[in-house]
This record gives structure tokens, sequence and C-alpha cells, in this order.
């Protein structure tokens, strides 16, 4: 910084920021002022993810919740109006020998929600083991 000021012989002394040192500190307060809007949008997305993430988990589990009797093999799918995709899959569970040896039949119930969120797809898978008693032969 120079200071401007007149001296008695018609001198001047200045003051004041030069052209250079305006732009060396516009340059630094963008440079500052990118790197938190960065930070903050970063921040939104990772929020939104989360918030996504969350409402397919409950989506999954809500599905889940309400396959009381599920017939194995079997698939459903489907599209929500906030464009969530979701399966629901039920498959028996274990091999022949197990599932004759066992008192019950399970069935693997999978429930799958995907969406698609900047660019990239997104899942959420839930499996629940179900065991509905085998119906007793006379």
């Amino acid at each position: 910084m120079t200071n401007v000021t007149k001296t008695n012989a018609g001198e001047r002394d200045e003051a004041g920021f030069t052209l250079i040192e305006m732009i060396v500190a516009l340059a630094i307060l963008a440079v500052a002022l990118g790197t938190l809007l960065a930070a903050f949008s970063q921040d939104f997305a990772r929020q939104r993810l989360e918030r996504s993430s969350l409402e397919a988990r409950m989506l999954a589990q809500s599905m889940l919740a309400s396959t009381d009797r599920v017939a194995a093999p079997s698939t459903r799918s489907g599209v929500t109006a906030d464009g969530f995709s979701w399966t629901i899959a039920a498959e028996p569970y274990g091999n022949d020998e197990d599932r004759a040896a066992w008192r019950f039949a399970p069935v693997a119930v999978t429930a799958t929600v995907a969406w698609r969120d900047s660019g990239f797809i997104h899942r959420v898978t839930l499996l629940s083991l179900r065991a509905p008693e085998r119906s007793q032969t006379p």
C-alpha cells in the first residue's frame, strides 16, 4: 500500500491500493468463496442421497412386512410415483435334502429398491426368511 499526500514542495506521496493488490485480493476471495460453495454443494448432494436411501429402506421394509404368505418361487415388481423401482422375489430356502429334513418349508423373500441419482443407480436390498409351517397330512 502506498500513501498519496502533497508535500510543501509539490511532491506527491501515494496512499491506497494498487490495481495489482486489488486483483490479488479479489482472486483470493474468489478461491475462498469457490471452496465454500463446493463444500455446501457436496453436503446438499450427500443429504439428498441419504434421504433417498432412507426412503428406499423404508419402502423395502414395508414390502417385506406386507408379504405374510408368499408362494415360492414368485416375483413382483413395480415403480413408485417417486421414481423408485422395486422388486420382491420369493424362492425356496435351502437345498432339497434340507427342505425334506425340516419341519418347515422356509422361503427366502428378497425386497430390492433401486433409484437413479446424479447419473448413478443406487440399490437397497433386504432379505427375510419366512418359515410357514407345512400342512399336516393325516
